[in-house]
């Protein structure tokens, strides 16, 4: 179910005690004595759903700073809490995602209190629980200007105060200005039919209508004229002459262009890999001939190594040697260390060296052979470098030249063609033309009628009167009497009648039943049809018209009593200010109401604050 359910008004200040009011499901009924803060509630729910004015000021409401009102989701029951400056209405709104008694912890964001101010508003905020889909353009002018739809926009038909409970205006209407009555009325149609005028193109007077028609034909005549000159032009071009041009003749000698251009290109790249094949071995030997250079390097060296030691043993026997090199002790005749044999070192380092100048040999026979290999590497190389040029120049200087003759041709063939297109594009834009001015001049004035007598239709098209007549006949009616609800236009504003008599014209205390009764109709055919509604009605003094004796009318209190039992029992909640007293109540619809009194004494409460 769409829509919200005012849970609780809560007032906070500085040096003053908090101070609210709790509401529940079906009927509210806040009574009491003239300035109790009755109609202060009124407007303060107003300012918490996006109204621009705070709540006119009483005295006990001085040091209070701050309001909270918490709503309940009724599908969901998901709970928020709106907080809003009591001193400054242009500060922002805050929203909290949770109940009024979960605020310090809870999570929350800003919202702007105007809808034009960004996306984060109140009103889409409260127009997205109503169930309503964004955005949504409703029309306000006689010529379809049009205005976005807001929760400003609906609050109307949730909040109904005691000047329009009282007057003779219709209640489609939310003031008298005579240029916001298109605007209301389409509101109207809008909730009852859910089609907002987004797609509704605007409308415009004959006088206009022939004048744009005028022009748009000549316009598209001078755009037609343009493409004729264009066409002229086009078909001078189109006198090419394709007769020497044998299209067969061209595509085989271009086939064997192509594959005498593929049998090259494949020869180029087998030369391609076969290069890039010696490329790399000639590096690879290159890299093996520095590592065989490398290591004779290492060969010389060792051999000097070997030398050098037998150099060494020469001159260590010319030594005279007193302390063994072995053993460090001194030399003489009961010594016993082995000595060091100098000749069979001198034999090992000959050896050696014969082993490194064998290694020597072989080594450079490896070298030899490794510079031979490459320099046939870099012969062959030589070689493909050559055969790939040879086959590039071939591909240069005699495929190419003809490959830009055929080039020539398919360009022109191609020119030509393009003409074609060009013609026939041309041709298609002159037909287009032709149609457009044919469809102008054949295109009539429709007279769709006025506003008024759209929106009256619409409504009409519904079942919306049925449901009127039926909350009527529920509390207004005795039983087995019919109410017949029309609508009807008296050429400034639609208003319905009851019977054949205008609401407008009886006394201003059934004016006050009939108005509640249109709201409670209208919540009801939302309800039921699915439509988008906030559910929750709030209606200022529905009753009180009838105490005011200068107006000679009276309220059968069986009427009274069934209009409150109609409601305790109606879907969805209501909220009712009205000066009656506990005592107007009888027992069996105190338990299904939910009564907030205020005193004005000291006995019970006096008031809201």
């Amino acid at each position: 179910m769409n829509g919200f359910k005012i849970n609780n008004l809560i007032a906070m200040g500085k040096d003053v005690p908090t101070v609210n009011v709790e509401f529940k499901d079906g009927l509210n009924l806040i009574i009491g004595p003239s300035n109790t803060g009755k109609t202060y509630i009124f407007e303060a729910i107003d300012y918490m759903l996006g109204g621009g004015s705070v709540p006119k000021e009483i005295s006990q409401d001085k040091n209070y700073l701050i309001m909270y009102l918490e709503i309940e989701l009724l599908k969901s029951k998901e709970t928020f809490t709106i907080s809003r400056s009591l001193k400054n209405p242009k500060d922002m709104i805050t929203l909290f995602y949770s109940k009024f008694s979960e605020i310090e912890s809870a999570q929350s964001e800003q919202l702007y209190y105007e809808a034009n101010k960004s996306e984060k508003n109140i009103s889409t905020f409260l127009l997205k629980l109503c169930g309503f889909e964004l955005p949504i353009k409703i029309r306000k002018t006689t010529n379809y200007d049009k205005t976005n739809f807001t929760f400003r926009s609906y609050i109307p038909y949730s909040m109904v105060d005691e000047p329009k409970m009282i007057s003779e205006n219709s209640p489609i209407y939310d003031n008298d200005s005579f240029n916001d009555k298109t605007k209301y009325l389409y509101h109207f149609k809008y909730l009852v039919t859910n089609e907002d005028d987004s797609n509704v193109e605007r409308v415009i007077s004959k006088n206009i209508f022939d004048e744009t028609k005028k022009s748009n034909i000549t316009l598209l005549k001078e755009l037609l004229g343009q493409e004729k000159e264009k066409y002229h032009n086009l078909s001078g071009k189109i006198e090419y002459n394709t007769q020497d041009f044998d299209a067969d003749i061209t595509t085989t000698f271009l086939k064997n262009i192509q594959q005498e251009i593929q049998i090259i290109n494949q020869k180029i790249l087998e030369f391609d890999t076969s290069k890039n094949k010696i490329v790399s071995d000639i590096a690879y030997n290159n890299s093996v001939l520095r590592r065989f250079k490398l290591l004779k390097n290492q060969y010389e060296s060792d051999i000097e190594r070997l030398q050098f030691i037998d150099e060494g043993s020469f001159l260590i026997n010319q030594l005279v040697i007193h302390k063994c090199p072995n053993c460090g002790a001194e030399i003489d005749a009961s010594h016993s260390c082995n000595d060091i044999d100098l000749s069979t070192i001198n034999d090992s380092c000959q050896f050696e060296i014969q082993q490194y100048n064998l290694k020597l040999k072989e080594l450079d026979i490896s070298i030899n052979t490794t510079i031979n290999l490459v320099n046939t590497l870099k012969e062959e190389l030589s070689f493909v470098n050559e055969e790939i040029k040879i086959n590039k120049e071939k591909l240069a200087d005699n495929l190419n030249p003809e490959l830009k003759t055929l080039k020539t041709k398919l360009e022109q063939l191609s020119n030509f063609e393009m003409i074609k297109t060009e013609v026939s594009q041309v041709e298609d834009k002159m037909a287009e033309y032709n149609t457009m001015i044919q469809a102008y001049k054949e295109k009539k004035f429709l007279n769709y009628g006025s506003p008024m007598q759209l929106a009256l239709k619409r409504i009409k098209d519904t079942s919306f009167t049925d449901f009127l007549e039926d909350v009527l006949e529920n509390f207004y009616y005795n039983q087995g009497e019919k109410a017949k609800v029309s609508f009807n236009t008296n050429g400034k504003e639609i208003d319905f009648s009851i019977n054949d008599e205008k609401r407008g014209t009886v006394g201003k205390g059934t004016r006050a039943l009939l108005t509640s009764s249109f709201f409670m109709a209208v919540r009801n055919y939302c309800i039921s049809k699915g439509l988008p509604h906030a559910n929750f009605l709030i209606l200022d003094s529905p009753i009180n018209a009838f105490k005011q004796q200068e107006y000679l009318e009276h309220l059968d209190s069986s009427i009274k009593n069934k209009f409150l039992n109609y409601l305790s029992i109606n879907v969805g909640q209501t909220i009712i200010m009205e000066n009656l007293y506990v005592s107007d109540i009888p027992a069996d619809l105190k338990e299904k109401i939910n009564i907030i009194e205020f005193t004005k004494t000291d006995e019970g409460r006096y008031g809201f604050y």
